[in-house]
């Protein structure tokens, strides 16, 4: 029998459970599609190979698809891949020298990530360089196709802003009024969760805003995490051994003043959750290429971006988990110059691989296939989007590449994964439909006000052999 309900989200939570069934949801959702509420899990759907669930604040959709769950000396293991409504995502535009900034522009859009006990170690996204030269006071509207977004979190995870005085530098003649401070007032450092969400830790001390040199306590020690009823701490501490070869700290100590040097040096945070396991992050340095990196002190005053990668996960006795990934390890002279973040390749039992048209996960003896052929892009271009931007973006991993594109290229990409196969063959579907907003006189911080255009694509229906589930928004 078909049935089909209509349910309205107003505050509460549904638990969806689908068997043989067609269901139409109903999803609130703001016109604009900057609604970042963190997502609620709600349950597995029996019979959709996952969990549908509708957030009870911001009625985001998100979607668990569970690839495997295990143990490690009795420590629990959980594997997921997750559609996620709300990520966040920025488009940075050139280094604005007159108020040491990048001036940007930020909003949500729905991504695909695999999640390993709740961090995002793989998203099934590309970002060509992190600059989106479109973005400047020389031009009078933007749209899709002159951002480059970069997920928060995980295509950069360090503060992206200087602690130095502001002194006038390459101003107009007559600098504006009220140009500001711009400065944080502590180092935090931001990690991408699985469920789309921002772990954000902060640095316990305050920095001196009258101070002319970065002090170590500035970027290292105890660091807690900044939300409401946040759990564990971080600690943080230079390291100057294993992501910092001989020719690139020779470099910065050549080039960058003494009494600001530290802000070049890679870092390791160790981060407790309380769960009783510790999680070690490693900072890579020149994860957009290393000219950003190398660039004299004035060009960026040490505002650039680096990516803190999750290496292990260890018990009080020993290291439970290692994660392998494709690039940056400084093992190979061209992760100077290889644009983007890395691929998760491998870690205890687990192999991904990355094609043109599909993703394949190998699981504890089980093959999971991920097809993201058709997919859409941030341009709006619905034809063929694995094959001419995932394959060469994504799966292109060896080949150095220049970060800036020509006008309206294409900077970077979001696969929506379109199909999802299980061991036994049998198939999870995904439609998307298409949203967007415009908007007049956007300010764009820190400079100037622009016209915007804003565009995102939402998953709209699942299918199976059991039924099909769609979700229809109400804005």
């Amino acid at each position: 029998m078909k049935t089909t309900i209509n349910f309205l989200f107003r505050g509460f939570v549904l638990f969806l459970l689908l068997s043989a069934s067609f269901v139409t949801i109903y999803a609130q959702q703001t016109d604009d599609g900057f609604n970042t509420g963190e997502a609620a899990r709600v349950g597995k759907g029996s019979g959709m190979g996952g969990g549908l669930s509708i957030s009870p604040i911001s009625c985001d959709v998100n979607f668990t698809y569970p690839i495997s769950t295990h143990t490690v000396d009795g420590y629990p293991v959980n594997v997921s891949l997750n559609y996620c409504g709300s990520v966040s995502m920025t488009a940075y535009g050139e280094f604005d020298k007159c108020t040491n900034t990048y001036p940007s522009i930020s909003k949500v859009h729905p991504a695909w990530l695999l999640d390993v006990n709740g961090f995002a170690m793989q998203a099934f996204s590309s970002v060509l360089g992190y600059q989106s030269t479109a973005i400047n006071k020389n031009t009078s509207s933007l749209d899709e196709q002159q951002y480059s977004w970069t997920l928060d979190g995980y295509d950069i995870c360090n503060r992206l802003l200087s602690f130095l005085p502001w002194t006038a530098g390459p101003c107009p003649p007559t600098p504006p009024s009220n140009i500001g401070d711009h400065r944080p007032n502590r180092d935090f450092i931001k990690i991408l969760r699985g469920d789309g969400s921002i772990l954000e830790l902060r640095n316990k001390d305050k920095i001196n805003l009258g101070d002319s040199i970065s002090r170590p306590g500035w970027m290292t020690g105890i660091y807690y995490p900044h939300g409401i009823n946040e759990k564990g701490y971080a600690t943080v501490e230079f390291d100057s051994v294993t992501y910092f070869p001989s020719y690139l700290k020779q470099l910065v100590l050549d080039s960058i003043d003494w009494h600001i040097v530290l802000e070049w040096y890679p870092r390791i945070m160790r981060y407790y959750p309380g769960d009783g396991l510790e999680y070690v992050f490693r900072e890579f340095v020149t994860p957009h290429d290393f000219s950003q990196y190398a660039s004299p002190f004035y060009d960026t005053r040490g505002c650039f971006p680096t990516i803190f990668y999750l290496e292990e996960i260890n018990s009080d006795t020993r290291t439970l988990l290692s994660f392998k990934r494709s690039k940056h390890t400084y093992s190979d002279p061209a992760d100077l110059h290889s644009v983007g973040r890395a691929l998760l390749t491998e870690f205890d039992g687990h192999r991904i691989t990355y094609g043109n048209t599909y993703a394949t996960i190998e699981a504890l003896g089980r093959t999971i296939k991920l097809k993201y052929n058709g997919a859409m892009s941030h341009s709006g271009d619905a034809d063929d989007f694995a094959d001419s931007t995932l394959s060469t973006q994504i799966a292109g991993q060896g080949e150095q590449r220049f970060i800036y594109g020509p006008p309206g290229g294409d900077f970077s990409s979001i696969a929506l994964i379109k199909e999802i196969i299980a061991p036994d063959n049998s198939v999870t579907k995904f439609t998307y439909n298409y949203k967007y907003s415009t908007y007049d006189n956007l300010e764009i911080p820190w400079t100037f006000l622009r016209d915007c255009k804003i565009e995102w694509w939402r998953l709209s229906k699942i299918a199976t052999m059991n039924g099909s589930v769609t979700i229809n928004y109400l804005s």
